[in-house]
């Protein structure tokens, strides 16, 4: 291969297909043919990764062909970078400090942009993940950053975000600050500028209260400095979740994921994950839990390694998992589909499966009822209360109790079994959902 131009369209392909072999390959060619590092990156790789995000935003691409185009990405600038570090021309387009913010242990979305902004010639300062926002704000100071970028997964963390934009402001640094991840949005990244109790629940009319164990598996926990503590802590989250329930609600073990990654995405090994599930669901055992709840699971062999764990339990097992609607339907984000990901669930012995979280309780309604003609198990139905917003008092979400009540309804009409809140859901959604639903037929 020697036109230029063919050159540059097959680096676009590779980067496209996620052949990071290819893509090297093709990076070491150029330098051959004396085409310029930037050139072949600006030509050839960006537009591969610029294809895919469109792929990504059209739900023709999903998580892994997305990161597999980000490895291919690496790989060329793998053998770009050091000529661009010696040659006069390179430019310097700023300092960037990066990082995954506090309670989050995601790295897959910052590691995109860090290969794009590497891409653009921009200096990284790489801080990893489960970063606090002082620690940012710090390492921006002392490197004289001229961007903050902050990557969130949850919605239970990217709250975080808004207190990175104010620590800066209040810092009087120039940098100016990104935000990004699956839950955030143009109008959440505007509004920022860049409570309940579990027993108010049960008050409220839940049958079932969660134990507060969703993040308290060993990853998650080393990830924040307790290292050894699972049983503890899992002893201890159950112990309040009785005293609240008080005999008047049952209480799950709530498992999480991970945050871990199976190759070519990540490093973990099956045998990590599985260790990790036996632990947490040993923990839970010993403390009590009524039944275990596996939540917002978005890739199914994670979902199925801990439901094989959980299930060792003899206790009734709930799988959920959090899909997204993509132009073909509802998916996961590593492109698990709706029906057949429950049915595979349901198959390998889940007492119950269904969704939670990502999305509000209009769209479930229609998720509801794709699956209940399909899946042969209790339906489990979760919904987020709207959409995050940031307000002078706190966070909010943009759903009444009262709408919310009435798709919990329509999900109930539909075929959901077990009916629930996530993100946002204080007690007077359950309330009012409990009002609703325990209404008589017809009334």
């Amino acid at each position: 291969m020697s036109d230029r131009s063919d050159l540059l369209d097959a680096l676009t392909r590779a980067v496209l297909e996620g052949d990071d072999e290819a893509a090297a390959r093709l990076a070491r060619r150029a330098l051959e043919l004396a085409v310029m590092p930037l050139e072949a990156i600006e030509g050839g790789c960006l537009p591969g990764l610029a294809q895919a995000g469109k792929l990504w935003e059209e739900g023709e691409y999903f998580l892994p062909e997305l990161v597999s185009s980000a490895q291919a990405m690496k790989a060329a600038m793998g053998v770009f970078q050091p000529a661009l570090d010696k040659g006069a021309a390179t430019r310097s387009s700023g300092r960037v400090v990066i990082g995954t913010i506090q309670g989050d242990i995601h790295d897959i979305g910052k590691t995109l942009v860090a290969n794009l902004l590497a891409a653009n010639g921009f200096t990284l300062f790489d801080e990893g993940v489960d970063v606090p926002v002082d620690r940012l704000v710090e390492r921006a100071r002392q490197v004289d950053a001229d961007l903050v970028c902050a990557s969130a997964l949850l919605t239970t963390t990217m709250v975080l975000q808004r207190d990175l934009v104010q620590a800066v402001r209040k810092a009087g640094l120039k940098a100016r600050v990104m935000v990004g991840g699956a839950p955030v949005t143009e109008g959440w990244a505007s509004e920022i500028g860049a409570d309940g109790h579990a027993d108010r629940y049960v008050e409220a009319g839940s049958h079932i209260i969660h134990a507060n164990t969703f993040g308290a598996n060993p990853p998650k926990l080393a990830a924040s400095g307790l290292t050894g503590r699972c049983r503890e802590v899992n002893r201890r989250a159950v112990e309040i979740a009785r005293q609240s329930a008080d005999g008047k609600a049952l209480v799950a073990g709530d498992m999480g994921p991970t945050g871990l990654l199976l190759p070519p995405l990540g490093q973990a090994s099956e045998a990590a994950f599985l260790t990790a599930f036996q632990e947490q669901t040993a923990a839970l055992v010993e403390a009590g839990v009524d039944l275990i709840s596996i939540e917002t699971m978005y890739d199914l062999k994670e979902a199925l390694m801990a439901l094989g764990a959980a299930r060792s339990s003899g206790l009734p097992v709930l799988v959920s998992m959090t899909f997204e609607f993509r132009r073909k339907g509802f998916f996961t984000i590593m492109g698990n589909p709706l029906v057949r990901s429950l049915t595979t669930l349901a198959e390998a012995g889940a007492t119950a499966v269904g969704f939670n979280c990502s999305v509000t309780s209009d769209r479930m309604v229609a998720m509801v009822t794709e699956a209940a003609g399909a899946v042969n198990a209790p339906l489990v139905a979760q919904p987020n209360a709207g959409q995050p917003r940031a307000t002078p008092e706190g966070v909010v979400y943009d759903a009444s109790p009262d709408r919310f009540a009435a798709d919990l309804a329509t999900m109930a009409s539909s075929g959901a079994r077990l009916l629930g809140g996530c993100c946002g859901t204080d007690p007077e959604f359950i309330r009012r959902a409990r009002a609703v639903l325990d209404r008589p037929a017809g009334s």
